[in-house]
């Protein structure tokens, strides 16, 4: 039953045609519904016949008891052996009547469970049949909408590769178009900017739908797993639900498989829609632009020989301004080295004389300074030594005297606090001498440091000096001798000047000829743009009248959603029509099963009732004898052996009715 409810079972047919999908979706949905309602009842109906089995069983016992007791307290003046045959023969008829009633009623239970069985075995082939079905279809659907993924993919790819080096061959034309005026006006870079400017918003607003349509596909793709996923959750979730009633499972299956089945077409169509389109739409703009590329490599082939032809002519040009351009940089970048190194020169000797200055003055200065800072440091510290030593020269005297003006009886005591300061004293005393003398080394050894560093100071500042009078004589004369070579270089570049505006005039004649070489270009540039203005305007007409097609595609889907819509309310509508039916079908089955049963509870009391009429006559006719009592006791026996017998056979119908019902409950 899970794979029943995990699966819908549809025909053949449905693979091509969404609607006939969705009606034989349905109609198996509302078959499998209807069966599994059937089997519902049919399990109702024999948990009643079992309780009411039950029932009189309780019921014969309960009769069975009575009728002892009754027995016991009867007379036993059954002498006559007429009237007894006629008791026997009167109850054998009563058990005879409730023999074949339940061998009916046996027979009418086997048959219903036969019924049962093969409907059962009927909807499980068919279940089995169907989901074998439904899976080859499913996985057919998914290979398709790998393959249609795949497809997009690699189409898109190409797409996005021709257009990029489309776009690389528009750049380098437009690069070859620049190129090819070696100096042009200030107005013509202006015209050609804005130009560029337009064509690089057209382009990027090309981009941009390109884009646009990219992220379009990566949504479908989204939609497609997202579709996907959801099928995996709900049938997760429809899995673990057992608790709740079968109409809710079934309600639940038939939305979530309603929706399921819906969005798959609408997936299908609209993928199979945009694949067309896409098609139709990268083909003809391939060949439209590589039409375009053609006509723009004849016109470049031309284009280049002439530019070819003129580029060699200015690079002869070009080449003898150079030469004499870096004739004229190299005696200007010697002249600027010669001043910098004067420059230098000068600046080396003003740090050397403050060098001197602060060397002879102020770093011995500083010297002394730190010296004397760490001299009157050491002094501060022998003050305080020396008060510390006086203050324990006091503490020792107050201590003898105190010592002798004291008691004899405290003279032990005081001997041992004597003991004790003295010791401390003579510790205290001892530290003070090893400062003091570390101190007085301390400052030996500074003292020599100073006398050392003063005579080593004096000895660098008479070489120091010794050797900047050296460099300074070496300095001015390397002085003189840039002077004359600056005078020198002077006079070459006053020939230079002069050398310079003879070919100033021959580069005025050079640029009229060039200028009027410019207006020639700058004629067949501009016609060049104005066919490439004309062809991005129909580039763009073009995408437009694209664009609306696929709103029009767009508008034709949505409108084949409603239809679908529309189509699935009228199924659904259809099918609680049917479902209404058969709730009223069974309910009429129901009242005719209550009725028979009702009929057999009638017949069952008016055989008690028969039983308690024959027991009264018994206990009216019949006077107490022991002898008949003794007769009378054996007879019940046999028939209550008789009543035992077939209240055994009951409870094994009973117990067989039971275990068929359990095993087809496991079995469903």
């Amino acid at each position: 039953m899970r794979n029943c409810e995990s699966m819908i079972l549809l025909p053949p047919s449905s693979a091509y045609d969404p609607s006939s999908l969705i009606s034989s979706a349905a109609i198996s949905t509302t078959t499998i519904n209807n069966f599994d309602f059937n089997n519902d009842i049919v399990y109702q109906q024999l948990e009643q016949l079992q309780t009411e089995i039950y029932c009189l069983k309780n019921e014969n016992e309960q009769s069975k008891i009575s009728g002892q007791d009754l027995l016991d307290r009867a007379p036993t003046l059954i002498s006559l052996p007429r009237r007894t045959n006629i008791v026997q023969e009167t109850l054998e008829d009563i058990i005879k009547r409730q023999a074949q009633e339940i061998q009916r009623l046996r027979t009418e239970l086997e048959r219903e469970k036969t019924k049962c069985l093969l409907s059962i075995a009927q909807l499980e082939q068919t279940i089995i049949t169907k989901e074998n079905y439904y899976k080859k279809q499913l996985e057919e659907y998914e290979t398709k909408t790998k393959q249609l993924n795949d497809k997009l993919k690699y189409n898109n790819d190409n797409y996005l590769k021709q257009v990029y080096d489309k776009d690389q061959e528009l750049n380098n034309i437009k690069q070859l178009l620049y190129d090819r005026a070696y100096s042009p006006t200030i107005q013509t870079i202006e015209t050609i900017k804005n130009e560029k400017h337009l064509l690089l918003k057209r382009l990027e607003q090309s981009e941009k739908q390109n884009q646009l349509l990219n992220k379009q596909m990566n949504l479908l793709n989204l939609k497609i797993l997202s579709v996907t996923n959801i099928l995996t959750v709900q049938e997760e979730q429809l899995e673990p639900i057992k608790s709740s009633s079968i109409e809710d499972k079934r309600q639940t299956l038939l939305n979530c498989w309603r929706k399921k089945v819906y969005d798959l077409l609408l997936q299908l169509k609209s993928m199979e829609l945009i694949l067309k389109n896409n098609r139709t739409k990268f083909s003809k703009d391939i060949e439209h632009l590589q039409m375009k590329v053609n006509n723009l490599l004849n016109e470049n082939k031309l284009l280049n020989t002439q530019y070819d032809e003129r580029k060699n002519h200015i690079q002869y040009v070009e080449s003898k301004l150079e030469y004499y351009d870096n004739n004229l940089s190299s005696k200007t970048n010697e002249n600027e080295n010669l001043k910098q190194t004067i420059k230098e020169y000068e600046v080396n000797e003003k740090t050397i004389y403050d060098i001197i200055e602060k060397f002879q003055f102020n770093k011995i200065d500083i010297l002394f300074k730190n010296m004397n800072k760490t001299l009157s440091i050491y002094e501060q510290r022998l003050n305080y030594i020396n008060k510390r030593v006086e203050l324990l020269n006091t503490k020792f005297s107050r201590q003898l005297s105190s010592s002798s003006s004291s008691s004899s009886s405290s003279s032990s005591r005081a001997s041992i606090a004597l003991q004790t300061d003295e010791q401390q004293h003579y510790t205290d005393v001892n530290l003070l001498e090893n400062e003091l003398k570390t101190i007085t080394n301390e400052r030996d050894i500074l003292a020599k440091k100073l006398h050392y560093e003063y005579d080593t100071s004096k000895q660098k500042t008479t070489e120091l000096e010794k050797n900047y009078q050296n460099e300074l004589a070496i300095v001015n004369e390397k002085m003189n001798m840039i002077n004359i070579i600056l005078q020198q270089n002077s006079e070459q570049i006053q020939q230079y000047e002069i050398d310079i505006l003879d070919k100033d005039k021959q580069i005025q004649l050079m640029n009229e000829k060039y200028s009027n070489h410019e207006q020639n270009d700058n004629i067949k540039q501009d016609n060049l743009i104005e066919k490439l203005k004309h062809q991005f305007k129909e580039h763009e007409e073009i995408l437009l009248n694209e664009k609306d097609q696929l709103e029009k595609e767009l508008n034709a889907v949505k409108y084949e959603q409603t239809k679908i819509l529309t189509n699935s309310r009228q199924l659904e509508q259809t099918t609680t029509r049917e479902k209404e039916r058969w709730q009223q079908t069974l309910a009429d089955m129901q009242l005719k099963s209550d009725q028979e049963l009702e009929k057999l509870i009638k017949r069952i009391m008016t055989l008690e009732r028969e039983r308690n009429s024959l027991t009264k006559t018994i206990q009216q006719e019949f006077h107490p004898n022991h002898h008949v009592n003794v007769i009378e006791n054996e007879n019940d026996d046999e028939n209550d052996d008789e009543i035992v017998g077939l209240v055994s056979n009951i409870r094994q119908l009973a117990t067989k009715v039971l275990g068929d019902a359990s095993n087809d409950g496991n079995d469903a």
